[in-house]
């Protein structure tokens, strides 16, 4: 009798012993600590010329743009020095360029000030709006020159969606053309490639669509909700 429940009590036995919940050690005191020094790091690292912390090729002020948001992020004032010299280098860019870097410039100015930066915001919004694929099988997508990426996608919506948090409105058309295209591009398992030709054993469902919903039918206007992001 014994012989016949030994197995699978022991299978029990392990089973709940190697999903039982393991304590976390670390204390909210221990958190701060290191989300602290990650921000002295950071600020440590930053340009003392030009206020930046360097830049990925081809995507200029993109990663001091990333840096901004992750000090703003960290509970850095917006007004302290580090920011406000990252806010400068980030407007000295010029005419935007790349969708990556624009979408996190826009997040950028809007996360630290978006009143100062409303006619820099604004003109990104109409660039990312501009450059979407209005045509053909990638209708809908942001990406590089001759194909739809769904990366940039992610950015795009991101920065046209904090832009609207703070009072520049996307247009409608924009929001229904990015739904569509998550919508159609979405695999059979219910992923979604980085792009609409990517093998899916390369990149699984690694990048989720975002969170677009759109608002009642009986509504005048089928807008799409950004809040709903």
């Amino acid at each position: 009798m014994v012989g016949r429940w030994f197995i699978p009590l022991v299978a029990i036995v392990t089973i709940t012993a190697i999903t039982r919940p393991v304590r976390c050690e670390i204390t909210a005191d221990q958190v701060r600590e290191m989300v602290d020094g990650a921000r002295k790091y950071l600020k440590s690292t930053q340009s003392r010329t030009d206020g930046s912390w360097g830049e990925f090729p081809g995507q200029p002020g993109g990663k001091s743009a990333l840096v901004v948001l992750a000090l703003l992020s960290a509970g850095e004032d917006p007004k302290s020095e580090a920011i406000q010299k990252g806010l400068q280098y980030l407007a000295a860019r010029g005419k935007p360029e790349k969708v990556y870097s624009t979408s996190l410039i826009t997040m950028a100015f809007c996360a630290a000030d978006p009143q100062r930066y409303h006619l820099a915001i604004s003109g990104n919004v109409r660039w990312l709006e501009s450059v979407q694929v209005k045509q053909g099988s990638e209708r809908g997508a942001w990406g590089y020159p001759g194909a739809g990426d769904r990366s940039n996608n992610q950015f795009a919506i991101l920065a046209l969606h904090e832009a609207e948090r703070v009072g520049i409105r996307v247009e409608d058309q924009t929001w229904r053309l990015a739904l569509e295209y998550w919508l159609q591009s979405q695999r059979d398992d219910g992923g979604w490639s980085i792009r609409t030709f990517a093998a899916p054993e390369a990149w699984g469902s690694g990048n989720r669509a975002p969170k677009l919903k759109a608002e009642p039918e009986d509504r005048k206007s089928t807008r799409l909700n950004s809040s709903h992001i």
